[in-house]
């Protein structure tokens, strides 16, 4: 069977990323050409990386949508040429994959007594109708060579934005189709439905990937829209199809992260993969012997004594080296602690496989009294320093996890469940985005939730440029929100850590205010009741 793709491309950066490069790969393992519609611009660089005998290319505005590009690429095929082929893939970007092979998707379907197909549909609702999912159709010969086909494109509706696609053209084909005597279907099996989830491909994502062979995942199932996830009660989808993907499949989950990395804030992405790793101070999951730098900042006396509890059971098994204490080795409580530059901590921290970073909010500290300066201390390194084997265990944690390269502790919470603003400077925070070249959406608010104290890798570290960045005018900013989008800006993900009690009591906290904020509301909707009532 003879097939021709026609695949739309639409990257804001002008660059051709590695998940769709291994898609075009795959996708002439099934297809004899195909062609690529660009929409918008692509770096010249970029477009070889695109060149092959079978590829053709196609580059116009970005106008329209995936249907005005599907339209561009099936309207620039030659009337004899069309009739060479036997299917006809139209396939967009805006999914990852494959992660099962497609000949399993066209062999299942070879059999099919259909006209077009694809691989997920949307199941009608009171405002939507039933329709395949636009990603990805296949069109047999009997329809792409009939009139009421070359009708259909050549007087495709205009559209002004993403509604207007869905609503006209995406729902619009397969009603168009199916009421000019076109059959059609899809690969994933029909009893999906018993789950109760119309749009299964978004909100039963694993599901569908594990149980249903679905070759292909959404972008928007790793961001976006949290609160509808939650309302179909189905917030573990996307860390369980990570996770599959990663341990069960042979696609490399760097295509995803790489490119979910430009595309979301990383609030958005923590929440979809639960980048939370809760970890035992008590039993050792493995044993790791890194070498280990934790550098800290003494310039307050208030918590340093805090702070030696700490670092005396960490002797010889970390390297501990300080700031803010004068150019000597400083010995307290029998600790060796080696004084260091605070601008030296990269140069430093190169001979270390893992390196931990102290250096409290000043700003922050100004508001606090010294017992919550001292409670603000005991929850990061409760968290984050807690004994040798919370340590081995959170090596262990960035071992198995190597697309994590930052550890930072779960927001410290106080004076009744207030999060701690640390009061990220929105004007530096600009700046310093300019100067890296920082091309994601930021989310403010969960910046400020950063707490300055954390765990990173050596590759994020070497990744930290040499020239435009020092620690000391940073440390004004925030070393953890810094060294967080640190991570995200060099393609590395992000995430909480805590030992069992902290979220244990983190948990309780939460519990009780939520409980609560429930009571409160409660009794103000029982008032607003009666004021009602009585009119």
């Amino acid at each position: 069977m003879k097939r021709l793709a026609i695949y739309v491309y639409h990257n804001e950066q002008g660059v051709i990323e590695d998940y769709a490069l291994y898609y075009l790969k795959s996708l002439l393992e099934v297809s004899d050409e195909i062609i690529v519609v660009i929409n918008g611009t692509i770096n010249a660089d970029e477009l070889l990386k695109l060149n092959n005998p079978f590829i053709k290319i196609i580059q116009r505005e970005n106008e329209g949508y995936d249907f005005w590009a599907y339209r561009a690429g099936f309207l620039s095929i030659g009337s004899e040429k069309l009739k060479t082929f036997d299917e006809i893939i139209f396939a967009n970007s805006s999914v990852y994959g494959p992660i099962y092979p497609f000949f399993e998707l066209f062999e299942k379907m070879r059999t099919k007594q259909i006209d077009f197909w694809g691989i997920t549909k949307h199941f009608e609702t009171k405002k939507i109708k039933e329709h395949i999912q636009s990603y990805f159709l296949v069109v047999r010969k009997n329809l792409f060579l009939s009139p009421t086909f070359r009708f259909y494109f050549e007087n495709l509706k205009k559209i002004k934005n993403k509604s207007e696609a869905i609503k006209y053209l995406e729902i619009n084909f397969t009603e168009y189709f199916e009421k000019n005597g076109f059959r059609w279907g899809v690969y994933v099996d029909d009893d999906i439905a018993k789950y109760g989830i119309e749009n299964y491909h978004q909100y039963l994502s694993f599901l569908t990937a594990e149980k249903y062979r679905c070759p292909v995942i959404k972008k928007t199932v790793f961001a976006k829209r949290y609160d509808l996830a939650q309302r179909q009660g189905q917030t573990d989808e996307t860390y369980k199809l990570f996770e599959f993907i990663k341990n069960n499949t042979n696609y490399d989950i760097n295509f995803i992260v790489s490119d979910i990395l430009k595309l979301y804030p990383i609030s958005e992405i923590r929440e979809y993969l639960h980048l939370n790793y809760i970890l035992s101070n008590e039993a050792r999951e493995s044993f790791h012997n890194p070498k280990i730098a934790a550098f800290f900042d003494f310039s307050d006396d208030d918590i340093n004594e805090t702070l030696f509890a700490y670092l005396k059971e960490m002797q010889g098994y970390v390297d501990i080296k300080g700031f803010n204490i004068g150019h000597r080795c400083l010995y307290q409580n029998e600790i060796k602690i080696q004084a260091v530059n605070i601008d030296e901590i990269k140069k430093e921290s190169l001979n270390y496989d893992y390196i931990y970073i102290f250096a409290p909010d000043e700003r922050l500290f100004e508001k606090f009294s010294v017992v919550e300066k001292i409670n603000y201390v005991k929850h990061i390194l409760n968290t984050t320093f807690n004994n040798r084997i919370f340590l081995s265990n959170l090596i262990n944690t960035f071992e198995k996890n190597k697309n994590v390269a930052l550890l930072t502790p779960l927001p410290f919470v106080y004076r009744g469940f207030e999060i701690a603003p640390h009061l990220v400077n929105e004007k530096e925070l600009v700046h310093f985005l300019n100067s890296i070249k920082f091309i994601a959406p930021c989310d403010v608010k969960f910046l400020n939730t950063i707490l300055p104290c954390f765990w990173l890798n050596k590759a994020l570290m070497e990744k930290v440029p040499d020239t435009g960045f020092n620690f000391k005018n940073a440390t004004s900013l925030n070393l953890g929100v810094i060294f967080t989008l640190f991570a995200q800006k060099f393609g590395f993900l992000s995430g909480n850590v805590s030992d069992i009690l902290s979220s244990k009591i983190y948990i309780d906290n939460l519990q009780y205010k939520l409980l609560n904020q429930n009571k409160t509301l409660s009794k103000f909707a029982y008032k607003l009741n009666k004021v009602f009532n009585k009119k």
